[in-house]
């Protein structure tokens, strides 16, 4: 299932929301855009993701059971303390603590 809608805010361009029920493997469109996820694995753990803007798709592979939830950002969104082009084409794994995810902390890890 997969559910997108544009934002009211001008900073986020949409808003969207996806639930696996099976186990895929698919290719996320070339964006010029940030992409922030957030996921729920199905053992209950969480998850986030920074998504660089690319010109090529990138393979994802998805898991059953999994629910993500995120945004894309606006082309002229600046994330302070993260290098735009360290991630142009990647996905960086986000720290999760006690349910929060923090940007512009430690540097991050590409995948």
């Amino acid at each position: 299932m997969w559910e997108q809608r544009a934002s009211p805010i001008p900073e986020i361009r949409t808003v969207w929301r996806a639930y696996v029920e099976e186990a895929a493997g698919y290719i996320d469109e070339a964006s010029e855009h940030w992409g922030l996820s957030f996921i729920r694995r199905p053992d209950g753990s969480l998850a986030a993701e920074l998504a660089g803007p690319r010109i090529t798709g990138l393979p994802i592979r998805s898991h059953a059971g999994e629910s993500y939830w995120g945004v894309e950002l606006a082309a002229d969104v600046v994330i302070p303390g993260v290098d735009k082009a360290l991630l142009r084409g990647a996905i960086a794994e986000l720290p999760v603590a006690d349910g929060q995810v923090a940007l512009g902390g430690p540097p991050l890890s590409r995948s």
